[in-house]
């Protein structure tokens, strides 16, 4: 199982016209890349909706969301330029990441407050608020 991080347009990530960290790395190194179930099975193919067809949708949630949070007598809100070709980027997080996620959602459950930084290599789960959190059972 894979975490991927992706930033870039909406239209992009939904039209599946971008790569994850994992497939653009077996591409450069010859290596067949295959997304798979829990199972094992290969994931089926998808009914494709066009590029255009998904930028249009998100264009139309676009304006709903700004509509429903301008005020009237403010400064408008700004959309983002939607489109299929903007770049973008994606990664996967290192463990060091995903400590510093949960050691942030741990501080924030316990009104803490978030360190600036973390150590590289730190074994997270023996932070004692990361530590609680795990243990907690009314957080879950």
């Amino acid at each position: 199982m894979g975490l991927d991080i992706y930033a870039g347009t909406l239209t992009r990530y939904y039209s599946h016209n971008w790569k994850s960290a994992v497939q653009e790395w077996a591409e450069k190194n010859d290596y067949t890349f295959q997304k798979i179930t829990p199972d094992g099975n290969p994931i089926a193919n998808e009914e494709e909706v066009s590029p255009a067809e998904v930028q249009e949708a998100v264009e139309n949630w676009q304006d709903q969301i700004l509509g429903a949070i301008s005020r009237s007598g403010q400064v408008q809100c700004t959309s983002w330029l939607e489109n299929n070709e903007k770049s973008y980027y994606t990664n996967k997080p290192d463990w060091d990441a995903v400590g510093a996620m949960l050691l942030v959602a741990a501080c924030h459950t316990y009104g803490k407050p978030v360190p600036l930084t973390v150590e590289k290599d730190w074994n997270f789960m023996k932070h004692r608020l990361i530590s609680r959190l795990a243990k907690d059972k009314t957080q879950t």
